[in-house]
């Protein structure tokens, strides 16, 4: 599968594998954010589900700059129906 493939999100616990914890996605790849991170709870039962972390101005500086550079080098170039697929899976 290539960076930009195609597929259905999960639609249930039950098939998906989820960690105990999770950094932030930031240019193709988790990182540790610099904020203290925090946790998910299931409205269904309370319970918890993972723990996220949390971004800071840095983080949030370093996210805006990995966009503006996917969507200068791809997001940019591809047709509307294929900028769909990823909004709408």
């Amino acid at each position: 599968m290539s960076f930009l493939d195609y597929a259905p999100a999960p639609e249930s616990k039950a098939i998906l594998n989820l960690k105990k914890s999770y950094g932030l996605f930031i240019d193709g790849e988790f990182v540790d954010g610099h904020g203290k991170p925090f946790t998910s709870i299931s409205p269904a039962d309370e319970s918890p589900i993972a723990e996220f972390a949390y971004a800071d101005t840095t983080d949030v500086d370093r996210a805006v700059a990995a966009a503006r550079r996917a969507y200068d080098r791809t997001w940019s170039r591809m047709s509307g129906s294929d900028r769909g697929k990823y909004l709408f899976r």
